[in-house]
């Protein structure tokens, strides 16, 4: 699986627009706690600067 980078085009142009909920206009949330050692709860908003904060390798795709 190749890493994205956040940080570069095209992610960086578009990356608070796909992190925003469409129905309540607020930053869709993790809704798990498989990140609880970066302090980030189920309930934590999802936003550029906290995205780019974790380096890429650790935010995974659930599958």
């Amino acid at each position: 699986m190749d890493v994205i980078n956040f940080n570069e085009y095209p992610i960086k142009n578009v990356l608070s627009l796909i992190l925003k909920d469409k129905t309540t206009k607020k930053n869709i949330i993790f809704a798990t706690d498989a990140y609880s050692e970066y302090n980030v709860t189920s309930k934590t908003e999802m936003s550029p600067d906290l995205i780019r904060g974790l380096a890429s390798f650790v935010i995974q795709p659930r599958v």
